[in-house]
């Protein structure tokens, strides 16, 4: 959709996470996470996710590489900020998404931003981020942190399950 509808407080579809779940899934430690990883190229950079969220991510990357032919404009929103790093969720004390290479940060210099960082509410890029990119990845069972309330508008992460649930 081009307008997407202002997140209400506390709406945040994906970003409760069962920790136990997503060790179980990926490892349960820095080291397990790397050992599974895979590279892969897409717009030029490189990528590192596990194997299903490579998977999704080059499926999402095709579609979306394909419509840069028609809107180039896309191109600069699709830089690379983030893959795996294993950390801490920035202001919190539990694990990043990106620790078990389901995650991915794309578009800060375009203006993707965290809610800790922007004084917005609701940020404008919330109904206005390029929705051809986001639809791609949602497809792909990808989750965009731009539909929390608490939004964090770089952030795409690998959530399957929870867009079949939904």
């Amino acid at each position: 959709e081009r307008e997407r509808a202002e997140t209400p407080a506390g709406y945040a579809p994906g970003r409760r996470r069962s920790y136990e779940l997503l060790r179980a899934l990926y490892g349960d430690t820095a080291s397990q996470v790397v050992g599974s990883l895979r590279a892969i190229r897409a717009f030029g950079q490189q990528w590192s996710l596990v194997p299903e969220a490579a998977r999704a991510f080059f499926r999402a990357a095709r579609e979306i590489t394909a419509k840069l032919q028609e809107q180039p404009d896309l191109e600069p929103w699709l830089k690379k900020d983030g893959t795996f790093c294993w950390r801490l969720i920035a202001g919190e004390c539990v694990l990043s998404a990106h620790s078990f290479g389901i995650a991915f940060d794309i578009g800060v210099k375009r203006g993707a931003t965290y809610w800790r960082w922007s004084p917005l509410r609701p940020h404008p890029l919330q109904q206005t981020y390029a929705p051809d990119i986001v639809r791609a990845f949602e497809d792909q069972g990808f989750i965009w942190g731009g539909t929390w309330h608490e939004f964090d508008l770089m952030h795409y992460e690998y959530r399957p399950a929870l867009i079949c649930k939904a």
